[in-house]
Protein backbone atom coordinates (compact mmCIF):
# COMPACT_ATOMS: atom_id res chain seq x y z
CA UNK A 1 0.00 0.00 0.00
CA UNK A 2 1.19 3.60 -0.69
CA UNK A 3 1.35 5.68 2.20
CA UNK A 4 0.20 9.33 2.17
CA UNK A 5 1.45 11.93 4.30
CA UNK A 6 0.17 15.84 3.73
CA UNK A 7 0.02 18.92 5.88
CA UNK A 8 -3.76 19.85 6.02
CA UNK A 9 -6.17 22.49 8.66
CA UNK A 10 -6.98 20.62 11.79
CA UNK A 11 -10.59 20.63 12.07
CA UNK A 12 -11.10 19.21 8.58
CA UNK A 13 -8.16 16.44 9.34
CA UNK A 14 -10.33 15.51 12.74
CA UNK A 15 -13.48 14.92 10.37
CA UNK A 16 -12.02 11.38 9.10
CA UNK A 17 -13.79 8.65 9.76
CA UNK A 18 -11.43 6.26 11.73
CA UNK A 19 -8.50 9.01 12.09
CA UNK A 20 -6.05 8.06 15.12
CA UNK A 21 -4.91 10.75 17.26
CA UNK A 22 -3.53 10.42 21.00
CA UNK A 23 -6.47 11.26 23.90
CA UNK A 24 -5.38 14.49 24.97
CA UNK A 25 -2.62 15.40 22.98
CA UNK A 26 -2.57 19.24 21.29
CA UNK A 27 -1.85 18.90 17.55
CA UNK A 28 -1.03 21.96 15.81
CA UNK A 29 -2.57 23.49 12.69
CA UNK A 30 -2.54 22.77 10.15
CA UNK A 31 -1.42 19.07 11.40
CA UNK A 32 0.31 16.64 9.63
CA UNK A 33 -1.70 13.37 8.11
CA UNK A 34 -0.51 9.39 7.47
CA UNK A 35 -2.25 7.72 5.79
CA UNK A 36 -1.76 3.96 4.70
CA UNK A 37 -3.46 2.84 1.35
CA UNK A 38 -5.94 6.15 1.02
CA UNK A 39 -5.40 9.38 -0.59
CA UNK A 40 -5.73 12.00 1.92
CA UNK A 41 -7.50 14.60 -0.96
CA UNK A 42 -10.25 12.40 -0.81
CA UNK A 43 -10.62 12.00 2.66
CA UNK A 44 -10.69 15.38 3.25
CA UNK A 45 -13.49 15.87 0.16
CA UNK A 46 -15.19 12.50 1.95
CA UNK A 47 -14.38 12.38 5.85
CA UNK A 48 -17.85 10.42 6.77
CA UNK A 49 -17.36 7.57 3.99
CA UNK A 50 -16.61 4.12 5.68
CA UNK A 51 -14.08 2.63 3.35
CA UNK A 52 -11.79 4.82 5.43
CA UNK A 53 -11.68 2.51 8.25
CA UNK A 54 -10.25 0.34 6.33
CA UNK A 55 -6.80 2.39 6.46
CA UNK A 56 -4.46 3.58 8.69
CA UNK A 57 -5.05 6.99 8.99
CA UNK A 58 -3.28 9.52 11.98
CA UNK A 59 -1.72 12.57 13.06
CA UNK A 60 2.00 12.22 13.16
CA UNK A 61 4.93 13.79 12.67
CA UNK A 62 7.31 11.33 11.41
CA UNK A 63 9.09 9.74 8.87
CA UNK A 64 7.39 7.14 7.02
CA UNK A 65 8.24 4.70 4.17
CA UNK A 66 6.50 5.12 0.76
CA UNK A 67 5.31 2.58 0.47
CA UNK A 68 4.48 -0.80 3.21
CA UNK A 69 6.25 -3.06 0.63
CA UNK A 70 9.87 -1.61 1.70
CA UNK A 71 8.86 -2.20 5.53
CA UNK A 72 8.74 -6.10 4.39
CA UNK A 73 8.73 -8.19 7.37
CA UNK A 74 7.11 -6.81 10.86
CA UNK A 75 7.62 -8.08 14.39
CA UNK A 76 6.79 -6.29 17.63
CA UNK A 77 9.43 -7.20 19.99
CA UNK A 78 8.09 -5.47 22.54
CA UNK A 79 5.63 -3.75 25.11
CA UNK A 80 6.25 -2.38 28.19
CA UNK A 81 4.94 0.27 30.48
CA UNK A 82 6.00 3.56 30.21
CA UNK A 83 4.39 5.28 32.92
CA UNK A 84 0.72 4.97 34.24
CA UNK A 85 -1.31 4.69 31.35
CA UNK A 86 1.28 4.52 28.56
CA UNK A 87 2.61 1.89 27.20
CA UNK A 88 5.59 1.53 24.73
CA UNK A 89 5.62 -0.93 21.55
CA UNK A 90 8.89 -1.64 19.70
CA UNK A 91 9.10 -3.03 16.81
CA UNK A 92 11.72 -4.41 13.92
CA UNK A 93 11.29 -4.13 9.83
CA UNK A 94 13.33 -5.60 7.24
CA UNK A 95 16.27 -7.92 7.43
CA UNK A 96 16.21 -7.49 11.61
CA UNK A 97 12.52 -8.40 11.51
CA UNK A 98 13.14 -11.52 9.09
CA UNK A 99 16.04 -12.82 11.27
CA UNK A 100 13.43 -12.56 14.35
CA UNK A 101 11.23 -14.84 12.50
CA UNK A 102 14.20 -17.29 11.77
CA UNK A 103 15.00 -17.21 15.30
CA UNK A 104 11.54 -17.90 16.03
CA UNK A 105 11.07 -21.21 13.74
CA UNK A 106 14.69 -22.13 14.94
CA UNK A 107 13.72 -22.43 17.88
CA UNK A 108 10.42 -23.61 17.59
CA UNK A 109 12.05 -26.39 15.60
CA UNK A 110 14.22 -27.47 18.59
CA UNK A 111 11.22 -27.72 20.74
CA UNK A 112 9.86 -30.08 18.47
CA UNK A 113 12.83 -32.06 18.40
CA UNK A 114 13.15 -32.37 21.87
CA UNK A 115 9.42 -33.24 22.45
CA UNK A 116 10.69 -36.52 21.10
CA UNK A 117 13.53 -37.09 23.52
CA UNK A 118 12.92 -39.63 26.46
CA UNK A 119 12.00 -37.55 29.83
CA UNK A 120 15.52 -37.45 31.03
CA UNK A 121 16.77 -35.98 27.84
CA UNK A 122 14.41 -33.81 27.54
CA UNK A 123 14.89 -32.21 31.18
CA UNK A 124 18.36 -31.58 30.43
CA UNK A 125 17.90 -29.55 27.46
CA UNK A 126 14.53 -27.55 28.89
CA UNK A 127 17.59 -24.95 30.81
CA UNK A 128 19.43 -23.83 28.13
CA UNK A 129 15.74 -23.60 25.46
CA UNK A 130 13.94 -21.64 28.39
CA UNK A 131 16.81 -19.17 28.55
CA UNK A 132 17.16 -18.67 24.61
CA UNK A 133 13.13 -18.13 24.32
CA UNK A 134 14.26 -15.29 27.19
CA UNK A 135 17.33 -13.82 25.74
CA UNK A 136 16.79 -13.89 21.89
CA UNK A 137 14.84 -11.18 19.81
CA UNK A 138 11.59 -12.51 18.43
CA UNK A 139 8.26 -11.20 18.15
CA UNK A 140 5.91 -11.21 21.65
CA UNK A 141 3.65 -12.94 19.26
CA UNK A 142 6.16 -15.86 18.79
CA UNK A 143 7.50 -15.90 22.30
CA UNK A 144 3.83 -16.68 23.86
CA UNK A 145 3.80 -19.76 21.41
CA UNK A 146 7.25 -20.64 21.98
CA UNK A 147 6.88 -20.63 26.08
CA UNK A 148 3.58 -22.28 25.39
CA UNK A 149 5.42 -25.50 23.95
CA UNK A 150 8.32 -25.07 26.42
CA UNK A 151 5.33 -25.23 29.37
CA UNK A 152 3.53 -28.15 27.88
CA UNK A 153 7.26 -29.79 27.96
CA UNK A 154 8.12 -29.05 31.63
CA UNK A 155 5.10 -30.16 32.85
CA UNK A 156 5.24 -33.59 31.08
CA UNK A 157 8.86 -34.03 32.66
CA UNK A 158 7.28 -32.69 36.36
CA UNK A 159 4.63 -35.63 35.85
CA UNK A 160 7.89 -37.77 35.13
CA UNK A 161 9.86 -36.53 38.10
CA UNK A 162 6.30 -36.77 40.22
CA UNK A 163 6.30 -40.81 39.32
CA UNK A 164 10.30 -41.42 39.48
CA UNK A 165 10.36 -39.58 43.20
CA UNK A 166 7.30 -42.14 43.65
CA UNK A 167 8.31 -45.33 42.67
CA UNK A 168 12.16 -43.95 44.01
CA UNK A 169 10.10 -43.64 47.55
CA UNK A 170 8.27 -46.30 47.37
CA UNK A 171 11.49 -48.60 46.90
CA UNK A 172 13.31 -46.53 49.87
CA UNK A 173 10.85 -47.49 52.45
CA UNK A 174 11.23 -51.26 51.30
CA UNK A 175 14.44 -50.95 51.66
CA UNK A 176 14.38 -49.37 55.21
CA UNK A 177 12.06 -51.87 56.76
CA UNK A 178 15.27 -54.42 55.50
CA UNK A 179 17.59 -52.25 57.34
CA UNK A 180 15.29 -51.63 60.19
CA UNK A 181 14.89 -55.51 60.64
CA UNK A 182 18.87 -56.15 60.40
CA UNK A 183 19.29 -53.40 62.59
CA UNK A 184 17.13 -54.30 65.41
CA UNK A 185 18.66 -58.23 65.04
CA UNK A 186 22.48 -56.86 65.47
CA UNK A 187 21.08 -54.64 68.47
CA UNK A 188 22.63 -51.17 66.71
CA UNK A 189 22.41 -48.17 68.74
CA UNK A 190 23.58 -46.29 66.24
CA UNK A 191 22.34 -46.56 62.38
CA UNK A 192 23.27 -44.30 59.27
CA UNK A 193 22.21 -45.20 55.65
CA UNK A 194 22.78 -43.62 52.30
CA UNK A 195 18.82 -43.62 50.65
CA UNK A 196 18.59 -42.56 47.02
CA UNK A 197 15.70 -40.21 47.37
CA UNK A 198 16.73 -37.27 45.98
CA UNK A 199 15.66 -34.02 48.05
CA UNK A 200 12.86 -35.44 48.74
CA UNK A 201 12.46 -34.60 52.69
CA UNK A 202 9.12 -36.17 52.70
CA UNK A 203 10.38 -39.53 51.62
CA UNK A 204 13.10 -39.01 53.82
CA UNK A 205 11.42 -38.75 57.20
CA UNK A 206 9.24 -41.64 56.31
CA UNK A 207 12.26 -44.42 55.49
CA UNK A 208 13.63 -42.76 59.05
CA UNK A 209 10.91 -43.23 60.55
CA UNK A 210 10.42 -46.92 59.29
CA UNK A 211 13.88 -47.18 60.78
CA UNK A 212 12.78 -46.13 63.79
CA UNK A 213 9.78 -47.94 64.47
CA UNK A 214 11.75 -51.02 64.06
CA UNK A 215 14.46 -50.13 66.31
CA UNK A 216 12.77 -47.49 68.47
CA UNK A 217 15.56 -47.05 71.31
CA UNK A 218 18.07 -46.17 68.15
CA UNK A 219 19.53 -43.29 66.66
CA UNK A 220 19.01 -42.89 63.02
CA UNK A 221 20.37 -41.42 60.30
CA UNK A 222 19.38 -41.08 56.64
CA UNK A 223 21.30 -39.40 54.25
CA UNK A 224 20.25 -39.03 50.53
CA UNK A 225 22.41 -37.69 47.06
CA UNK A 226 20.66 -35.20 44.81
CA UNK A 227 22.25 -36.14 41.42
CA UNK A 228 20.37 -32.91 39.81
CA UNK A 229 21.66 -30.44 42.38
CA UNK A 230 25.09 -32.27 43.54
CA UNK A 231 23.59 -31.69 47.34
CA UNK A 232 23.10 -33.73 50.14
CA UNK A 233 20.29 -33.77 52.20
CA UNK A 234 20.37 -35.11 55.74
CA UNK A 235 17.94 -36.53 58.79
CA UNK A 236 18.15 -37.58 61.58
CA UNK A 237 16.10 -38.98 64.60
CA UNK A 238 17.82 -39.84 67.94
CA UNK A 239 15.80 -41.67 71.13
CA UNK A 240 15.26 -40.24 74.42
CA UNK A 241 18.03 -42.70 75.84
CA UNK A 242 20.75 -41.69 73.71
CA UNK A 243 19.98 -38.07 74.10
CA UNK A 244 20.77 -38.50 77.70
CA UNK A 245 24.31 -40.38 76.55
CA UNK A 246 25.34 -37.63 74.87
CA UNK A 247 23.96 -37.70 70.86
CA UNK A 248 22.14 -34.76 70.23
CA UNK A 249 20.10 -34.87 66.45
CA UNK A 250 21.37 -31.24 65.84
CA UNK A 251 25.03 -31.85 66.81
CA UNK A 252 24.93 -35.43 64.97
CA UNK A 253 23.27 -33.64 61.82
CA UNK A 254 25.98 -30.89 62.05
CA UNK A 255 28.57 -33.33 61.77
CA UNK A 256 27.31 -34.90 58.67
CA UNK A 257 26.71 -31.92 57.02
CA UNK A 258 30.04 -29.85 57.34
CA UNK A 259 31.57 -33.32 56.16
CA UNK A 260 29.93 -32.65 52.97
CA UNK A 261 30.12 -28.56 52.78
CA UNK A 262 27.15 -28.00 54.67
CA UNK A 263 25.42 -27.14 57.51
CA UNK A 264 22.45 -28.30 59.71
CA UNK A 265 21.10 -29.05 63.32
CA UNK A 266 17.90 -28.60 64.83
CA UNK A 267 16.29 -30.09 68.32
CA UNK A 268 18.06 -32.92 70.16
CA UNK A 269 15.84 -35.74 69.21
CA UNK A 270 15.00 -34.36 65.68
CA UNK A 271 17.07 -32.49 63.15
CA UNK A 272 18.26 -31.86 59.28
CA UNK A 273 20.33 -30.39 57.39
CA UNK A 274 21.92 -30.54 53.85
CA UNK A 275 25.70 -30.23 52.02
CA UNK A 276 26.83 -29.13 48.65
CA UNK A 277 28.81 -31.45 47.25
CA UNK A 278 27.37 -34.73 47.02
CA UNK A 279 30.25 -36.75 46.36
CA UNK A 280 31.70 -36.76 49.64
CA UNK A 281 28.03 -38.48 50.32
CA UNK A 282 29.95 -41.72 52.03
CA UNK A 283 32.76 -39.24 53.77
CA UNK A 284 29.43 -37.72 55.64
CA UNK A 285 28.06 -41.00 56.32
CA UNK A 286 31.12 -42.22 57.87
CA UNK A 287 31.86 -38.98 59.69
CA UNK A 288 27.72 -39.31 61.55
CA UNK A 289 29.40 -43.07 62.74
CA UNK A 290 32.35 -41.37 64.23
CA UNK A 291 30.24 -38.42 65.78
CA UNK A 292 27.91 -41.15 66.89
CA UNK A 293 30.50 -43.58 68.76
CA UNK A 294 32.57 -40.71 70.42
CA UNK A 295 29.22 -39.76 71.93
CA UNK A 296 27.83 -43.12 72.83
CA UNK A 297 30.72 -45.47 73.19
Amino acid sequence: LAVHAKVVALEDAKKINGLRAVFGEVYPDPVRVVSVGADIDEMIASPDKDDWRQFSVEFCGGTHVGNTSEAGEFAIVAETGVAKGIRRVEALTGIPARAARAAAESLRERLDESSKLDDAALKATLGELSNQIDSMTISVADKDQLRAMHAKLFERVKAADKLAAKAMAGAAIEQAKMIGAQAKAAGARTIVEVLELGSDRQAMQQAMQTIRDACPESGVMILSPDPDAGSVAIAAGVAKGLIDAGLKAGDWVRAAAEACGGKGGGKPDQAQGGGKDADKIYEAAEAARAFAASKID
